[in-house]
């Protein structure tokens, strides 16, 4: 009987390092500051999170301070959009959770350059993005 404890011991060991290292990263918030200025926005027009993960856009209190949107681009009534903040004030901010995989592209419409784009893939997926632009850029590096 003492064997048998021991085999059990070990299964239920090996089903918790499973369940730990094969369950979904929590979600996370990531922020984005919005800047009267180029580039617009702190820390890029860019930015790439995992679904499920949530966005807060951040207008911080200064004075003087621009008053902007977050809308995701090609939206032109607010009830056809995924995402659409009306007017920050200064001081104001604005989160959005991101569920599916794709590609957000948002902009302001009080400042017609002022956008940005949010990558929202699995890290697996993401890992395989970056190793095909690497070698593309290896590729393209070789060439010239």
């Amino acid at each position: 009987m003492g064997n048998g404890a021991k085999g059990n011991g070990w299964k239920f060991m090996g089903v918790m390092l499973f369940l730990l290292f094969t369950q979904p990263a929590a979600a996370e918030t990531h922020e984005v500051i919005l800047l009267d200025k180029e580039p617009f926005t702190q820390p890029g027009p860019s930015m790439s999170v995992n679904p499920g993960d949530t966005v807060t856009w951040v207008n911080p209190p200064r004075e003087g301070g621009g008053l902007h949107t977050i809308t995701q681009q090609g939206c032109f009534t607010a009830d056809a959009c995924d995402f659409d903040s009306e007017i920050l004030l200064s001081g104001d901010e604005f989160s959005h959770t991101f569920e599916e995989p794709g590609v957000y592209r948002y902009r302001c419409r009080q400042h017609f350059g002022m956008k940005g784009t949010i990558i929202v893939e699995s890290e697996k997926a993401k890992k395989k993005r970056l190793r095909k632009e690497r070698k593309a850029s290896r590729k393209k590096r070789k060439a010239n």
